[in-house]
Formats: structure tokens, sequence, C-alpha cells
């Protein structure tokens, strides 16, 4: 099971209840303001509706993952493509979660912690894929160990062979030929990430639309 797959469907109601959950505070300045200007709230809603929709449909088709024998694979991003792999050797905890609307498809969400992570948040998450899935993950994540194990084995059954002595000199060649490697990110670069980063996306665009016809209403009553 190595060719990329995408979320079970169930995954865009998720997806868009968060987008709606990060801009619940420009609803509430809607329905507060509806008593003066009804047209404008209702305009607003439903540019917050739409949004969040397409926001949904975006991260839906341009996020998928792989399963293979040795690691699991996330992929992400429109234009700037994201990989994150994670060796099973890594994975410390695996966890599931099974929201209401989830239960009837038989979907979980798969949430995977390494050492790296933080105790709040998961490094990966499987957002909507099939309960079985976790098995698959589990009895890769043994095979792993136990073809580790072997490993470690035959390597100390060879090292009690063979002792070979480090030479001190060898160990300053090696320090002195030690690359190290700066990479910067041009601004070029970091303006496409920004643009392209679906959560600055739908954060700022409702943000920049109520301005905008902030500014026009205002406009139109000047000219009166």
């Amino acid at each position: 099971m190595s060719e990329k797959k995408r979320f079970h469907p169930i995954a865009l109601v998720t997806y868009l209840v968060n987008a709606l959950k990060s801009l619940a505070y420009l609803i509430i300045i809607a329905f507060i303001n509806v008593s003066s200007d009804p047209f404008f709230a209702v305009v607003t809603v439903f540019a917050i509706i739409l949004i969040s929709l397409i926001w949904a449909l975006i991260r839906y088709f341009t996020r998928t993952y792989s399963i293979n024998n040795y690691k699991i694979i996330m992929y992400s991003g429109i234009f700037v493509k994201k990989e994150t792999e994670i060796p099973y050797e890594r994975i410390q905890t695996i966890k599931q979660r099974q929201w209401f609307f989830y239960k009837p498809f038989n979907i979980v969400q798969i949430l995977i912690e390494t050492g790296s992570t933080s105790d709040k948040e998961a490094e990966a998450s499987l957002l909507a894929v099939d309960a079985s899935l976790i098995d698959l993950i589990e009895d890769y994540r043994h095979k792993r160990k136990k073809n580790e194990k072997s490993d470690v084995e035959s390597t100390n059954d060879l090292s009690d062979n063979y002792i070979e002595e480090s030479n001190p000199d060898d160990q300053e060649a090696l320090e002195d030929e030690e690359i190290i490697y700066n990479y910067k990110l041009s601004y070029k670069e970091i303006l496409l990430y920004a643009i392209t980063d679906l959560n600055i996306f739908v954060t700022t665009v409702p943000i920049l639309l109520i301005i905008i016809s902030f500014f026009l209403e205002n406009t139109f009553l000047l000219d009166k």
C-alpha cells in the first residue's frame, strides 16, 4: 500500500467545521450589526460560508497520504509541496479519535506522536481514514521493531568477532571535512508561502472583504 490516497470524503465536513470555527468571530460581528444593516450582515455570513467551503475543498484535494512497509508519508501544499515522512521507528504513540458523524462510516482520525512532538500536538494526523488502517500501521510497526532487533543482534555478533580501534587523526580529519549547510528563504519564497498558506487565506480574506465593504458603504453615503 504505497500509492497516494485521499482521506474519506467525510473529511470535508471536518474541514468546513474547522474553517467556520476560525471565522466564528466574524459571524458574531455580523449578527450584532444585523439590526443596523441586515443586508450587509446576510452578505457577510454568506461570504464566510462560501469562503469556508472553498477552503475545505482546497484542503481536501491538496492533502494526501501513503503508507508502505517503512514509513507513513503525508503530502500537502498547492504550489509549495510539502512531504512529511514518519518512519515507524520514530512513532511512540498512535491515538484514534472518532467524531459522532464518523461512526456510521467506520471512519476514524489517527493521531501519530513521535519523540519530537509536544504533548499538545501530534506530528501527523490522518484526518478521516478507515478504522482498519490502525491495525495495518501497528502490524508494520511490529515488523520493523522485529527487524531492527534482529539487525542489532547481528551487529553485536560481528562486533564480538572484530574490534577496530578508532584513530584520533582520522576523527580530526572527518571533523575538518564536516560541511555546514545554511539555507536562506528569499523574500519571494516567503511571500509565496504566505499567499498559499490556507490558514492565512481563510483568516485574512474575510477581513479584507469586510474592510472593502465598509469602505464602499461609507463612500456611497458620502456621495449622497
